[in-house]
């Protein structure tokens, strides 16, 4: 443990880049990982690898925008803003439980969605695809705040630990899961028939064995 965590210092975040490294950089790791289905690709274009669940997607982003990372920071830290935006979100950026909204105000209703739209902006650029992030104390910071937004909490909390806070920037340990592939379902039921032909053939073997004792006998 030290004072500044895990997150703390350009070496200690570059060393645990270096431990994923070794996967996505090795040259076969595309014949075993769990491609990525999900991002539409060209035609005769080879699906990537899923990235891994990890902190660094945030602090390797194919783009980092300081200032709107620094208006999102601003508008959550204003007292009663964080309550409210959790109030709104599910309802105005998700279209969900909007019945359980309560009467709110144009304004508000625009509030919540440019602060969603700007958060949405940011995280859809975690892919670890980029360079560290120069600014990296304030990809941290706004970990901790995103931490406390129900509707984004998922993308963040996952990799830091349960002291990570506002009032305690500090994560002295993370976690992280590489994601890897597995046969194809008609390649699974394949092997399934062949195991089964496999055991028959063994019974029957033994059947004939036990047949040719008895008749010796």
């Amino acid at each position: 443990e030290t004072p500044t965590g895990l997150f703390g210092t350009v070496e200690s975040i570059e060393n645990m880049k270096n431990a994923y490294d070794i996967f996505y950089e090795d040259s076969t790791f595309q014949d075993y990982c769990l491609l990525d289905y999900r991002t539409p690709i060209a035609n005769g274009t080879q699906r990537e690898c899923s990235a891994p669940l990890t902190p660094l997607l945030m602090y390797y982003p194919s783009e980092w925008d300081e200032e709107k990372a620094a208006a999102v920071i601003e508008e959550l830290k204003i007292p009663g803003n964080m309550a409210k935006f959790n109030s709104l979100a599910l309802c105005i950026i998700q279209g969900l439980y909007c019945e359980l909204v309560p009467d709110v105000t144009l304004q508000d209703k625009m509030w919540a969605g440019m602060l969603g739209k700007n958060i949405s902006d940011i995280t859809s650029k975690w892919d670890m695809k980029g360079d560290l992030v120069s600014n990296f104390t304030q990809v941290t910071e706004l970990a901790t705040y995103l931490i406390q937004v129900d509707l984004f909490k998922g993308l963040v909390d996952f990799g830091f630990d349960k002291d990570f806070s506002v009032d305690n920037p500090v994560s002295q340990y993370s976690r992280g899961i590489v994601f890897w592939g597995a046969p194809l379902e008609d390649k699974i039921a394949g092997n399934e028939e062949e195991e089964k032909e496999a055991e028959k053939k063994e019974d029957d073997e033994i059947k004939e064995y036990v047949s040719f004792v008895a008749i010796c006998n």
